[in-house]
Order: structure tokens, then sequence, then C-alpha cells
């Protein structure tokens, strides 16, 4: 009963592992892609001389976006024996661009992570001998944003209204008149406060320019705020200010340079 008990265990963190692997082949995910506080939650088995003993945790753990993390906080019950470890505890971790990657607690069990770009979960599985154990670990509510929080490919909306003279080269102008503006734009956020895009933006006067290429900076603030500086060919500045939601999977904004300006946009993570 025992040995079917944890093949079954064993299959299922199995299934987890490959079914997220390849969910999140396509994406891109770094070391920043991991930051803030998550709650790990976790079942299993130790193995002792071939014995099953349950186990059990809950545990606060904090990414620093750099490979380093801490444990404010751990409560565990291995075979009925309830433990509490205090604030302190260290670790290291790893994510490559597959989104797979290792945790390793200091002096403590070593785990393999499967990261969710899009989503504020990720899954672990230990690794250690003599072990069956894997749960999930969520990302904790109210978290402070960096430009860590934009990263990958956002699918941005935007519509409004904009100076008729404020067109590509040789194009139709019509000087004091405001045009109605539409537009697509990917852009993708490196995560260190930097961009590029492709827009097709279209004006009711001065017509479409088709996949512009353009790039620029960005900066979230702790709040969530959001500035950024796009700078597309031929063109002077555009500067707008929005808000980072959603844990950083959309974010809003208005163009408030150059004057006469007046756009918003919606932006959202692509896949």
């Amino acid at each position: 009963m025992k040995r079917s008990i944890l093949a079954r265990h064993g299959l299922i963190a199995a299934a987890i592992a490959v079914g997220v692997s390849s969910l999140a082949a396509d994406n891109n995910c770094t070391m920043k892609t991991l930051r803030g506080t998550y709650v790990f939650t976790a079942t299993g088995y130790n193995l002792v001389s071939g014995v099953a003993q349950p186990k059990a945790i809950v545990e606060l753990i904090t990414f620093n976006g750099d490979g380093t993390l801490s444990v404010p906080a751990a409560t565990r019950s291995v075979n009925g024996v309830i433990g509490r470890s205090p604030a302190g505890g260290t670790g290291t971790y790893t994510v490559d661009a597959g989104c797979t990657g290792t945790i390793a607690f200091s002096n403590g069990p070593t785990f393999d992570i499967f990261v969710s770009p899009n989503d504020p979960k990720l899954w672990m599985i230990q690794t250690d001998s003599n072990t069956v154990f894997e749960g999930t670990t969520l990302r904790t509510a109210g978290q402070p944003c960096s430009n860590a929080t934009l990263q990958g490919a956002y699918g941005v909306q935007l519509n409004g209204t904009r100076p008729a003279t404020f067109v590509k080269p040789g194009g139709r102008g019509a000087p004091g008149l405001l045009e109605n503006v539409i537009g697509t734009v990917i852009q993708i956020f490196d995560g260190d406060g930097n961009l590029t895009q492709v827009d097709n933006v279209q004006g009711s006067i001065a017509g479409i320019v088709p996949d512009r290429p353009g790039r620029g900076t960005y900066a979230v603030n702790s709040d969530c705020a959001l500035t950024q500086t796009v700078t597309p060919p031929g063109q002077a500045s555009i500067i707008t200010k929005g808000v980072v939601v959603d844990s950083g999977r959309e974010f809003r904004q208005n163009t408030v340079s150059p004057e006469g300006f007046f756009i918003v946009a919606i932006g959202r993570k692509m896949n």
C-alpha cells in the first residue's frame, strides 16, 4: 500500500514537472522573473529505512531577483512532529531562459523549480535522496514594483488625438488641426529599464506608417507608477505616464509629451 502511494505521488510530480516545463519553454525567464515574497506549500514523504514518513510544509520565501533568497518563516510537520524555523534562513536559486531552475537552501534541501512567467506561481519538487515532496509557490499580494515587474512582450492598444502636423516627413500635414489616432504596438521590456517596439499607428489625416521600429526606456517605481520614453525614427520623443497593474501583467498609461497629445494606451502581457 505504501509503495503504491509513493508511486502515485511520484507520477503526479513527474507529470507536473513535464507539463509546466513544456508550457514555459517558449518564454524567456531570468533571475528577475522571481522577485518578491512567495508562500510555498507542499506535502509528501521522507523515506526512513524504507518506511514512508509523511511531511508537509508552509513556508515564506523571498526572492531578491539576483539569485539569492531568504526565508522569513516556515512551519513543517514531519511524521506528526511540528517544527518552526525562525526568520533568517538563506539560500540561492537559478532560473534559465526556458523557465526551469533550482533552489538550494543553506544547509538544507534542494529543489528543481518550474516557473510560470505569466502567472505569480512556480512549482517545486525536492531533489534530495529518499524524498517524495512537491508543491506550489504563490507570490503574495502587495509586492513593491520595480523595472523587473515589466518583462517580456506586451501587446498595446492605443487611441486618442494628436496634432495633425505630427506626421512622417513628407506626409500630409494640417497645421492647427487635431487628428484621431488608433494603433497597436508590440513592446518588449528587458526587466532592466529598456524596451524595443514595433508599432502600427494610423492617423485620420496622416495615414499609417506600418511596422515602424522604435526603442526607448522605462521606469517603474515601487508604487507601480510607470514612465516610458520612446523615440520613433524621425520624430520627437514621446513620454507617457501610467501605472502597472495585475502583478505586472498589464499597464495603463497616457501621453504627457509632446504638447497636444491626448492618447491613452493599455498594454497586456502576451501569451
